[in-house]
């Protein structure tokens, strides 16, 4: 009777982030396997997969998206949601910005960062100039937010006239942010 006891017990400490409603990323939880992500994951289309990545395609908060989870071997370490919406304006993306910043703020609670990277011109004055500085990738817009198990980037740039929107989940305990930064820099 104690040993059911304490099964009992150990499966329920195990099963608490499924039944809690404890999500990392998106329907998953750090660590899971692509097996398990890829059933969870109801709301959008499997577009790609493979050993280490699965990649939906879908509406995230209704924006056009794509939805990355990365795997290591020991399970979910680190997503991304891609947002693929196009715009002729570059000031539109900026809205959008906002629009997922607020979303975020409202889940996550106000950032621990907030930052305007700035590369050449420091032309910051006005919100047509900064749209500008965006398409040319001379600023980078990334706010930050920590929960217990990760940290979150949204972040808006841009490159070659094109502007990107992303948020980056990281899972505290299994993504080596040292060991990646190294690799890919440019990946936060």
């Amino acid at each position: 009777m104690k040993r059911i006891i304490i099964l009992l017990l150990v499966f329920s400490v195990l099963a608490w982030p499924m039944v809690s409603g404890a999500e990392d990323f998106r329907s998953a939880v750090w660590g899971a396997k692509p097996e398990q992500v890829e059933h969870d994951e109801r709301m959008l289309s499997l577009y790609h997969k493979s050993d280490n990545q699965l990649v939906f395609h879908g509406k995230v908060v209704g924006f056009p998206a794509a939805v990355y989870f990365h795997f290591s071997s020991s399970g979910l370490d680190h997503g991304t949601i891609l947002f693929l919406q196009k715009h002729v304006e570059a000031e539109r993306y900026m809205e959008d910005h906002a629009a997922v910043r607020k979303l975020l703020i409202e889940k996550y609670g106000n950032p621990s960062s907030n930052a305007e990277t700035w590369s050449g011109t420091n032309a910051k004055t006005k919100t047509k100039q900064l749209a500008e500085a965006l398409a040319k990738g001379q600023v980078n817009i990334v706010t930050g937010w920590k929960t217990d198990t990760s940290e979150i980037f949204l972040i808006l740039g841009g490159k070659d006239g094109r502007i990107s929107m992303r948020i980056n989940y990281f899972s505290k305990d299994l993504y080596n942010f040292d060991v990646k930064r190294e690799a890919r820099p440019n990946e936060l």
